[in-house]
């Protein structure tokens, strides 16, 4: 029994140590990435961002995260964030919304970057329109799903 003790305790131990921490983006200092749409009649906003330790939120793009969706695998989120910094989007300098915009935001301790561009802006240069919609997509299929499952959960529950 004396030799059970001390095992149970380090096993008890590393799984409470192991444990990840949950942030929001607004108390979170590492990096993240944030994509959004807006404008129009109504001015609405949606917007997704994605931590750099793969938590995932949904928002409306006023500092106010509605869901947390599920979490990103870590090999994607490093290789989303290589791409960013590959794909030289640090040296892009874009502030020309239109009437409906969509932006891309990197953000970490120190730095915060914005690209904006109109909906319709045919001068915005190729590899951010692919990577926006590439990552668009991932993100509303990723709502999609977490929606979806929320849906079938109530509908269990009664």
């Amino acid at each position: 029994m004396k030799l059970f003790l001390p095992l149970y305790f380090s096993v008890f131990f590393l799984a409470t140590r192991c444990k990840s921490v949950n942030y929001t983006p607004s108390d979170y200092e590492g990096q993240m990435i944030t994509i959004g749409t807006g404008g129009g009649f109504t001015g609405l906003i949606e917007e997704y961002t994605i931590l750099s330790n793969g938590q995932f939120f949904y928002g409306n793009g006023n500092g106010n995260y509605t869901t947390e969706l599920d979490r990103f695998d870590k090999k994607h989120v490093k290789q989303l964030f290589k791409n960013y910094k590959l794909l030289g989007f640090d040296d892009i300098n874009i502030d020309k919304p239109g009437n409906m915009y969509h932006y891309l935001l990197f953000k970490d301790k120190d730095n915060m970057h914005k690209i904006q561009w109109g909906a319709h802006d045919s001068n915005a240069p190729a590899e951010l329109l692919i990577y926006f919609a590439n990552l668009k997509n991932i993100c509303n299929q990723a709502k999609k799903e977490k929606v979806k499952r929320s849906s079938n959960l109530k509908t269990e529950k009664r």
